[in-house]
């Protein structure tokens, strides 16, 4: 586990430029890497990468299967990613009902923007 640590952390580090020059390519592969060793935080971040075209093409289905397993983990911020994907996005179907449950997870878990789009704020 703890390699894939830190793959997540030294690709971030390259798709940032915290401490190193910015190379996309070496950031993605690196946290390509942790995705297949089943990190949560990879998963995400790599489909945030996907959503977005950051590095890579972008891909709205591979970003949502990335958040779909890191979510199925228990990580509220793909919760929420995916449940904001279901809800909103154009490239595929809206699914309200699928989107709820994924925004409920995450703000279940105390995910602030989950819990502000729900209207769960105190």
């Amino acid at each position: 586990k703890s390699i894939a640590v830190f793959f997540a952390i030294k690709g971030y580090f390259y798709l940032n430029g915290f401490g190193v020059k910015i190379d996309m390519k070496t950031g993605i592969s690196l946290i390509e890497r942790a995705v297949i060793l089943n990190h949560a935080w990879s998963q995400n971040m790599l489909g945030f990468c996907y959503q977005k075209g950051q590095g890579v093409g972008k891909n709205i289905l591979k970003a949502r299967n990335l958040y779909k397993l890191a979510a199925m983990k228990g990580y509220c911020k793909a919760q929420y990613n995916l449940g904001e994907l279901y809800l909103g996005s154009e490239e595929i179907r809206t699914n309200r009902e699928e989107g709820l449950k994924w925004l409920i997870k995450a703000a279940q878990q105390g995910h602030f923007k989950a819990r502000e789009r729900l209207g769960w704020l105190d």
